[in-house]
């Protein structure tokens, strides 16, 4: 399998390479054909609806997300939705251990199961796969959601009801097709399971879904309360968060173009706390290095060394978050809890989000663009998607990507991101809607 689909990913670089602008829309109209092809969604759809249907009771349900940690945040979805169904139910949930201080404290989980460690695969190790096979033999469950694509039922529950993700994938190329709909992960997980389960019953309890929560400690808070007291970064003082690390190149925006954008950043009257970089170790540095020395003295480094959760905690206090694919994305887009019910957090940090290989629409976050979900969070957001010939729905498997990763932001228009930084610390606190809901960037600059 491993085999068919590299040579598969090797026609598919060619095609980009040989004609980029065609050759990539020529990749996504054949896989939105055959993946968003509504006889094929439709018999997914009623395959799963038959899963469900031959499940007697729900009394035990187990949900393996995939193996990162922003996969940890987002599948939460998947469980806000069994539980709108299944309120008494033991739902357990299986995921990335780093996310562990995110995720504990969710009142719809009943049993927290972090097996993924970061072991930079893509995929479960075998001890993992073994891991997750024992868990579910142990607990006999009446229904398991396996939502990583590399654990097929067969390896991890021979016998049993397991429903998989692909219908999940179908129903997020049918709205791909549709340029207004919503083909986020996260809300798509929530309404296929929703479609799905109500062929099957009605939801006992109704209620609108905006997006995935995290719980985070007192500790977590204090943390993050301590880095702004020591470099005297009082409540009144915009802060701009900006995370220049994800987990593979070709979402990660150049050291040089980082450093530009960094550059206008600190032009502007706030304070700009910069992330170290986990995957390349020293990329931060890189950025620096692109800057004149009285710039760099302007920067404060958020250490590696911070816990996940104080640096959600962080991201709270912050007014602008800025980053590209990554794992952080989703946990700023999250809205905070306090796991204490003690001090609320803020929750008005704007997501600003910029893509490089992935589908913007799949994963990211406006609230002023359609076919976008906004961040959970009572500020704007927005995903900057730079024009490239190459992106193509084929890279959403990044690992055998073979295009220029320099051509996917070499035309990033840093002056917007400026602008619209701008606007945002100029305006603090963030304009609200009458919903409650931010307004979108277009309606901000209409008021003002």
């Amino acid at each position: 399998m491993e085999r068919v689909t590299s040579l598969v990913y090797k026609l598919i670089n060619l095609i980009t390479e040989v004609s980029p602008k065609n050759g990539a829309k020529l990749i996504d109209g054949f896989i939105l054909s055959v993946v968003g092809n509504p006889v094929i969604g439709k018999t997914f759809f009623k395959r799963d609806a038959a899963i469900l249907g031959k499940t007697g009771h729900f009394r035990r349900i187990c949900v393996i997300a995939d193996v990162h940690i922003g996969d940890a945040v987002i599948t939460q979805s998947a469980i806000s939705a069994l539980r709108d169904f299944f309120p008494e139910a033991k739902i357990d949930y299986i995921f990335n251990k780093t996310a562990e201080g995110l995720i504990a404290g969710n009142p719809e989980i009943s049993n927290l199961w972090p097996v993924y460690a970061n072991s930079g695969l893509p995929y479960p190790s075998e001890s993992e796969a073994k891991t997750i096979k024992n868990i579910l033999e142990r607990s006999d469950y009446d229904f398991v959601l396996d939502l990583c694509p590399f654990l097929p039922a067969k390896k991890i529950r021979p016998s049993g009801r397991v429903m998989n993700h692909l219908g999940l994938v179908m129903s997020i190329a049918q709205a791909q097709k549709d340029p207004e709909a919503k083909s986020h992960m996260v809300f798509q997980l929530h309404h296929h399971l929703h479609s799905v389960l109500g062929r099957k019953k009605g939801p006992e309890k109704r209620k609108d879904f905006l997006g995935v929560n995290i719980y985070l400690s007192d500790d977590a808070r204090g943390q993050a309360d301590k880095i702004l007291k020591d470099d005297n970064l009082g409540p009144k003082m915009p802060k701009i968060l900006f995370n220049p690390d994800t987990s593979t190149p070709f979402t990660r925006i150049p050291s040089d173009i980082q450093a530009s954008l960094l550059k206008e950043l600190l032009k502007l009257p706030c304070r700009i706390l910069l992330g170290a970089s986990r995957n390349e170790p020293g990329f931060e540095d890189k950025i620096l290095s692109g800057l004149p020395t009285n710039d760099r003295r302007k920067v404060i480094i958020v250490p590696t060394t911070l816990s996940i959760d104080a640096y959600a905690a962080l991201i709270d206090l912050c007014d602008v978050f800025i980053t590209g694919d990554t794992g952080p994305l989703h946990i700023a887009a999250a809205r905070k809890i306090p796991k204490s019910g003690g001090r609320e957090f803020r929750n008005k940090t704007a997501v600003l989000s910029i893509f490089g290989a992935t589908p913007p629409r799949i994963y990211g976050y406006d609230s002023g663009q359609p076919g976008f979900p906004p961040a959970n969070q009572d500020a704007p957001s927005h995903a900057y998607v730079p024009l490239s010939s190459a992106r193509n729905l084929a890279y959403i498997v990044k690992k055998y990507i073979a295009a220029d990763k320099r051509s996917f932001f070499d035309n990033l228009d840093i002056d917007e991101i400026v602008s619209d930084v701008r606007m945002l610390i100029s305006s603090l606190p963030p304009i609200s809607g009458k919903s409650g809901r931010p307004h979108s960037y277009k309606e901000e600059k209409r008021h003002r």
